[in-house]
């Protein structure tokens, strides 16, 4: 998550190095607006077409789901003993 962010604030902050500080602060605001409109629409996209997870936690979750068909589970109860 903190390496996400840093690339976000990265990428905000690119070619303002030089800039004043108003003018880095306005820029700043420009780019999250632009990209939180970007991420609204297509996050609207995804709720209208019936689509519960973005396309990564899709992945993450189809994954895990596949692993644990192999998974065996046995009961745990102290009160009864089990023979080895």
């Amino acid at each position: 998550m903190t390496t996400n962010l840093i690339e976000f604030i990265n990428s905000v902050l690119k070619g303002t190095h030089y800039l004043p500080i108003i003018t880095i602060v306005k820029e700043t605001c420009r780019k999250v607006a632009i990209f939180f409109t970007k991420r609204r629409m297509e996050a609207h996209a995804m709720i209208t077409s019936g689509q519960e997870f973005e396309e990564l936690v899709y992945k993450s979750l189809t994954n895990v789901m596949e692993k644990s068909t192999t998974h065996h589970v046995d009961s745990y109860n102290p009160k009864i003993k089990l023979s080895l």
